[in-house]
């Protein structure tokens, strides 16, 4: 029986000690492990984030883009722009200066021609020359 002891080198209940280390270090260790795995998602999340609020940023700028452009097309409602020439203009005094020129006139007669051709395509007779934004559908009754 003392032959037995001699073997054994570890005093009684060591063997569960160890047991019992050996498996703290293992949970420890498992837990270093899922507090990094959180810390990595976190990192993770944050910088999806940060991508998200990248993409969000630069749908409000191409949404503002857009209003400009509408409110670009309001501004020729307001008469700065000129539609055949396409350009804007930042005042009346300079889009009546525009609509005598030189290139406006002759791109403005060059439409009315274009438009006297359809509209003689399609039946409808211009008056004179000068009247010519006056239209008249000629009567199928036979008068003006």
């Amino acid at each position: 029986s003392s032959g037995i002891n001699a073997e054994w080198p570890l005093r009684p209940g060591a063997y569960r000690e160890k047991q019992k280390q050996a498996e703290e270090e293992r949970q420890a260790a498992e837990e270093r492990r899922r507090k990094e795995q959180r810390k990595k998602r976190a990192e993770e999340i944050e910088q999806l984030a940060e991508q998200g609020q990248e993409m969000l940023e630069l749908q409000n700028q191409q949404i503002d883009e857009l209003l400009n452009e509408f409110s670009d097309s309001e501004e020729e409602d307001d008469g700065f722009y000129c539609p055949l020439c396409k350009k804007r203009f930042k005042s009346s005094k300079m889009m009546k200066q525009h609509e005598k020129s030189k290139k406006h006139m002759e791109r403005l007669a060059a439409l009315r021609e274009e438009f006297a051709d359809e509209l003689k395509d399609s039946g409808v007779v211009l008056e004179e020359e000068e009247d010519a934004a006056r239209l008249h559908v000629p009567n199928p009754g036979g008068g003006k």
